[in-house]
């Protein structure tokens, strides 16, 4: 209390008391006070204590509904296809020259070299490189993280499938890491070891799937270095060592969207099912004594004539009612939240494309910037570690660096994601020609803006004019060869 609430409690306690409350309201935020309407649910644990009491069932679910539920896979196959793409992370080798330039001839044969190693970086030797990246994006953003163990050098008993490089991954599921296993003493939470500065220092996990049915007590775990771990998890809060499903704050609705289906559909089936009924007549018109044949069917064809109806029945149809006719805009908002949480794009998980260029332009640039935030993490926690670790490797293994290369940029790479489609490739493509023409964009920007390589499209370019110019062929791609022709005698002749 205040010294003029104080003076008011000698006179009248309850007056000072009412006062002082009233005071202590004021200053409050409403949302911070619980009432009738609002429950004000609140969360004080940390980030570890609430994935380890949700993160096994949240992981179960999502895989639940991923076999069962279509628009579960299919939300999961959009986030998958705009943050790796079909063809994975883009590597595109930059080594610098000691004067700063890109070394052409290194650059080539790392990537060469990387593509080759592409085809089975697999420790099964069943995937390559886009197949095993989509599988651990996906199983990043179902399951809330995925592990990689990099096997680098001679390990006894294995014969790394590439057979040119002595480096494979061999990815986990986050089964593996036991979430329950922790011993404060040695700074061991949910399977992560840490250090003093809480960084990991090595991963404490199961050889074998403990849902495979094989035992796997604690004695089984094996520790791995966390030099040699790839660790990629959804974070949603500070020092969280586990990943948390990113279907999370939407597998409620999920669940929900898809009895409120179900029920709808088995409605729809039940009154598809009933064809009439015959209203009776009146008492009057029956006679008690009277037992006519019960009819048990009627045959229906077009054009169908009912004559033997008895006095005072009639001939009913049931109308059908379903599906409702608000199944449709209540599934398509129900599904407009689960986009807005995930990030992805409504239009292409809902299939519809209705809506001007303008408005469809917008969809898409708003939903890459959430694709474009998952794809960063996915290089910086993939992508970037697996190629450096490549390069590495492949380097002491005969890989020769030039004596001009620069020895600090031999792993500088650009990794590109996939790109935002062109909705009118006219319209894209004359903005690009001016943004080139006008000094503000660069050929390459161009070429990446389309998913490809600009080393390699120009490379073949050179070697499409090299053959049109020795075979006197002459496209409008080539205008120094019309300049050429045009204004030489001797062409002319």
């Amino acid at each position: 209390m205040n010294p003029l609430e104080k003076s008011i409690a000698l006179i009248s306690p309850s007056w000072a008391a009412a006062r002082a409350k009233s005071r202590c309201e004021i200053q409050l935020y409403e949302a911070a006070r619980p009432s009738r309407l609002h429950k004000a649910k609140t969360n004080h644990s940390d980030a570890n204590s609430t994935v380890e009491w949700a993160g096994k069932s949240l992981r179960g679910q999502g895989r639940w509904l991923e076999e069962n539920h279509d628009l579960v896979s299919g939300l999961l196959s959009v986030l998958v296809n705009h943050t790796v793409g079909p063809n994975g992370i883009g590597v595109e080798p930059m080594p610098l020259t000691k004067g700063g330039e890109i070394h052409e001839d290194f650059a080539n044969t790392l990537s060469q070299q990387f593509a080759e190693w592409s085809l089975a970086p697999d420790s099964s030797g069943e995937l390559t490189r886009p197949e095993l990246e989509r599988l651990v994006c996906r199983t990043w953003l179902r399951d809330g993280e995925c592990l990689g163990e990099q096997l680098v050098g001679r390990i006894n008993g294995f014969h790394h499938p590439n057979q040119v490089v002595p480096f494979s991954l061999q990815v986990l599921e986050p089964d593996f890491l036991p979430i329950d296993f922790s011993e404060p003493k040695k700074k061991i939470t949910q399977g992560i070891q840490h250090n003093n500065w809480n960084q990991p220092v090595a991963y404490h996990v199961y050889r074998d799937h403990p849902g495979s049915g094989i035992s796997s007590p604690r004695q089984l775990l094996r520790e791995i270095p966390a030099w040699k771990v790839q660790h990629i998890k959804q974070m949603t809060r500070l020092h969280q060592g586990r990943g948390i499903s990113i279907l999370a704050p939407v597998i409620k609705r999920l669940s929900g969207l898809q009895g409120y289906e179900e029920s709808e559909l088995v409605a729809a089936r039940i009154a598809a099912a009933m064809a009439f009924y015959i209203r009776k007549g009146l008492p009057d018109y029956y006679d008690e004594l009277e037992q006519p044949n019960k009819r048990q069917s009627f045959p229906i064809a077009p054009g169908n004539i009912f004559d033997d109806l008895r006095p005072g029945e009639d001939v009913g149809v049931i109308e059908s009612k379903r599906p409702s006719q608000l199944l449709q805009s209540f599934r398509d908002a129900m599904l407009r939240a689960v986009c807005s949480a995930t990030g992805a794009n409504f239009s292409t998980v809902a299939k519809q494309y209705d809506g001007t260029y303008s408005a469809q332009r917008q969809e898409l640039v708003e939903s890459f910037v959430s694709y474009g935030v998952l794809s960063n993490a996915f290089i910086a926690r993939w992508a970037r570690p697996t190629y450096r670790r490549w390069v590495q490797m492949a380097t002491l293994s005969g890989l020769t660096i030039p004596a001009d290369v620069e020895p600090s940029t031999v792993f500088n790479a650009h990794y590109q994601p996939p790109v935002m489609p062109w909705i009118d490739p006219a319209k894209e493509a004359e903005g690009y020609n001016s943004l080139v023409q006008g000094g503000y964009s660069t050929e390459a920007e161009v070429i990446r803006s389309r998913a490809r390589n600009p080393r390699e499209i120009k490379r073949q370019r050179l070697r499409e004019i090299q053959e049109n110019r020795k075979n006197n062929l002459v496209f409008s791609s080539d205008s120094y060869h019309q300049y050429y022709a045009k204004s030489t005698p001797s062409a002319q002749e």
